[in-house]
C-alpha cells in the first residue's frame, strides 16, 4: 500500500501560532502513524480538555487530518497555498507557514 500524507491545521488558539508550522504534513502509511509522527514532532491534540488551549478559540490542533496522494494544503500544493490570496495572513507569521515531513 503506497504511502499518503496527511494534513494537520493548526487554529491560532489563544492569538498565536506555534512550531512546527502552521500547517504540518506528514508522509505515512495512516492517519494513526501520521499522528504518532505528529507528535513526535510538537503536535498534540485535545489542547482545551488538558487546559493548554484557549476555551473560547478551541483546541490548537486538528485531530482529524486531510488525506492526499501528494502534499498538499486545500487542494493546492503548499507552495500555491503559500502564494495564495488564503494566505496574505499567515505568510505575515513568525513561523513557517507549512512543513513536510517525509516518511
Amino acid at each position: 500500500m503506497a504511502n499518503k500524507f496527511y494534513t494537520f491545521h493548526q487554529n491560532n488558539s489563544g492569538g498565536s501560532f506555534t512550531e512546527p508550522a502552521i500547517k504540518l504534513i506528514v508522509e505515512a502509511s495512516n492517519a494513526d502513524e501520521a499522528a504518532n509522527i505528529a507528535i513526535d514532532n510538537g503536535v498534540y491534540f485535545n489542547g482545551v480538555d488538558f487546559g493548554s488551549d484557549c476555551p473560547c478559540c478551541g483546541d490548537r490542533w486538528t485531530d482529524y487530518p486531510d488525506e492526499s496522494d501528494e502534499p498538499e494544503i486545500y487542494g493546492l500544493t503548499p507552495e500555491e497555498y503559500v502564494r495564495s490570496s488564503l494566505d496574505k495572513w499567515y505568510s505575515s507569521q513568525e513561523i513557517p507557514v507549512f512543513k513536510i515531513i517525509y516518511k
